[in-house]
């Protein structure tokens, strides 16, 4: 028969609470973080079109590829 001692069970449960409370903290971060930069792409975006600058408009245009490419490379 094993036998549990209640406190090394408790700081168990409390250590795994605090795990999973920085896993979700790391995901909205990065969440945040995305949100962001998609907001300055398109501001970006909209200044460009409001420019005229077609240039800057086609490299924010790349940079969106890009980065969906090599998310993508990573997966494979």
């Amino acid at each position: 028969m094993v036998t549990v001692n209640p406190l090394q069970a408790w700081l168990k449960l409390v250590q795994m609470e605090r795990e999973e409370a920085e896993r979700e903290r790391k995901k909205e971060e990065e969440e945040r973080r995305k949100r962001k930069e998609e907001a300055k792409r398109r501001s970006r975006i909209l200044e460009a079109a409001f420019d005229g600058d077609n240039d800057e408009i086609l490299s924010v245009l790349d940079e969106v590829t890009f980065r969906s490419e090599g998310a993508h490379n990573l997966v494979e």
